[in-house]
Formats: structure tokens, sequence, C-alpha cells
């Protein structure tokens, strides 16, 4: 660790800081009961309440409790080629070599990066966001549907109405000019139904109970807008 580079321990994580580069890094984190940070050589070693945790620089890899006591706050020297922790119990003494035969005794450990979680979750947001705005459509597209079939249902029955009460001069042309249509938007509105077959079987029924009730051809006529010659072939 040169005068530029620091590890800095805090209650629950290990960071590095470089002020050449101004560059910061977690090392290690959700750490508990730590009190010590040193180095030596490759090594950085960590003394917590638990025990001592050793972090390879070379492998990035962790072992952890190659000793296991409560070791002291700052009870810690690092030599050229030792170290030394004192703990409830005593003083420890640990050579380079030493911690190069622990750290080679544990199965290799490599902290695991932290996922970025943000961009799952962004994604999930405009996802959420898109079937929201798919569906709002669709229902309105859905309700917009109802309201036009329901407008000419209405209009379908007002016609009809209008055809019976108007049944001797009404006409395609009659419609269209009273309803503001044109004669496409007419038959739209009518659906399967033509208006000149609606016009003919109102008639047609006229036909029927006035026939029924005896009356002349000429009244018939006047009454459902049949030509004389038209009723006679009917």
């Amino acid at each position: 660790m040169n005068n530029l580079e620091y590890y800095i321990l805090t209650e629950n994580r290990l960071e590095y800081f470089d002020r050449n580069t101004y560059r910061n890094n977690i090392i290690l984190e959700n750490l508990s009961n730590v009190n010590n940070v040193s180095m030596l050589k490759n090594f950085i070693i960590l003394t917590s309440d638990q025990g001592l945790d050793l972090y390879d620089l070379n492998t990035k890899k962790i072992t952890k409790n190659i000793l296991k006591d409560e070791l002291n706050y700052n009870a810690i020297l690092t030599e050229d080629n030792s170290i030394k922790l004192g703990s409830i119990n005593g003083m420890y003494e640990f050579s380079y070599n030493d911690l190069i035969f622990f750290n080679n005794k544990t199965e290799l450990e490599i902290p695991k990066k932290k996922k970025n979680y943000s961009l799952y979750f962004a994604f999930s947001i405009l996802l959420l966001i898109l079937v929201l705005f798919i569906a709002l459509s669709f229902d309105k597209y859905r309700k917009v549907k109802v309201l036009l079939l329901k407008k000419d249902e209405d209009l379908n029955k007002k016609i009809v109405t209008f055809i019976k009460l108007n049944i001797t001069d009404v006409s395609v042309t009659l419609l269209c000019e009273e309803f503001n249509l044109s004669v496409n938007e007419l038959y739209n509105v009518l659906g399967n139904k033509k208006p000149g077959e609606i016009i003919r079987k109102e008639r047609l029924k006229i036909v029927k109970k006035m026939r029924r009730q005896k009356a002349s051809e000429e009244i018939i006529s006047k009454a459902s807008g049949f030509s004389i010659s038209y009723l006679k072939k009917i």
C-alpha cells in the first residue's frame, strides 16, 4: 500500500481508494464486527471479534477464519515478513509463509459481484408501462366500439321507426337526407339489412293486414305506397 493507495475499513465493508485516479472500489461487503485492517505483501488482513480473514490481491481469493478468536481493536503490528495480533487470549504471530499456507489450504472463494438490478428494474418498469398502455388502449378501443355499436343500434331503430311512419313515400334517398348519411353509411348502420328490403317488408305487412280487412286496392295502394299494378302482381 503506497501513499496514494488506501484500503478503508468501515463497519461492514472493505474499500479500495486510489488518489491517482480517484477510483473507488468495494472489495468486500457484508462484514461483521470488524476492527482492524492491515496489509502484508499481497495479503489484506482483516481482524474481527470472530477471528482472522485474508484477502489475496493476486487471486481475489477470500480465506475466512484462519484464526478463530476474539481479536482486539488496534492490536495489530505488521513487519516486513510477519504480522502480530493481539486477542483476549494473548498474542499471535504469523509469518508471510504461514499466510500462504493457510491461503492454499482453503478452497477458492471469490467474492460475488453485486448484480446490477437497476437495469432489470428499469426494464421491468418499462415492460409494465407498455402492458398497462396496451391494456388501457384495448379497453378504450373496446369501450369506443361498444359506444359506436350502441349508437348504430339506436340509429338503426330510429331509421326503422321513420320508415314505418313514412311508409307511403319513404325511399333510400329520403332516408339519407333525413339522417344525413351517405348510401354506404346507411347500409353500414342497418348492417345485413338492406333499406329497400326493410321498406318492402313493412309495406307487405300493411298489404296483408288490409287485405284481411277486405280493403280495396286503391286504399291499400295509398296506405302502403305500392302502386296498384304492383299490388296485382302480389
